[in-house]
């Protein structure tokens, strides 16, 4: 059980974690479209997908895994 000390500085890591929520957003947002590699473009978009929706719930729905779909550019 956590003492009185850690729960205090549990809240107030929170609280200050908080302040820096509207600037770790808009890097969020800043990566989603300038974002070097798809990777992390993807990676920030679900980010702040996850937090404006929710993460998806699995209803109990299997998932099936289909193959890659390869799409490549007309030259």
């Amino acid at each position: 059980m956590p003492n009185k000390a850690t729960i205090g500085q549990g809240a107030r890591l929170a609280e200050l974690a908080k302040s820096y929520s509207d600037i770790a957003f808009n890097t969020l947002v800043d990566v989603a479209i300038n974002g070097t590699s798809d990777s992390a473009r993807i990676a920030a978009a679900n980010s702040i997908l996850d937090r404006g929706y929710g993460k998806p719930k699995s209803d109990g729905v299997e998932v099936v895994e289909l193959p890659a779909i390869v799409i490549q550019r007309a030259e």
